[in-house]
């Protein structure tokens, strides 16, 4: 996971939501329901083991309410999803004797890009 140009530390998983907002284009007296797509979304999280320098930068991001952040998560060594997000939420978790971690909620500014995915039917 990339953010501003500069790897995340210990990142133990991400995911990513992509949606579509469809509005009802049903016209009168229709039996069955039409729709339009009409807006595209995207929000995830990203789940790290804590790493008090590391991460401080993004924790000082959602206090402060920074400016976007352009963000590359990956999904191997050649697919990945790239665009600019808004840190919503950070959560800490701490179990004794265990590890702590530290997870991401973000929201999508515009739209998000892919890399690396096959097109159908190749």
């Amino acid at each position: 996971v990339m953010v501003g140009g500069k790897a995340v530390g210990l990142v133990d998983s991400w995911n990513a939501t992509i949606d579509v907002t469809a509005a009802d284009i049903t016209a009168l007296g229709e039996q069955w329901e039409n729709s339009e797509a009409v807006k595209k979304a995207w929000s995830g999280s990203i789940s790290a083991t804590l790493d008090n320098q590391k991460h401080k930068a993004l924790i000082d991001n959602i206090l402060g309410l920074s400016a976007k952040l352009d963000v590359e998560l990956f999904a191997g060594k050649e697919v990945s999803l790239s665009g600019s997000i808004m840190l919503t939420s950070a959560s800490i978790n701490a179990v004794q004797g265990d590890k702590t971690s530290i997870s991401f909620n973000f929201k999508g500014c515009g739209a998000v890009s892919t890399t690396g995915f096959e097109e159908a039917g190749a």
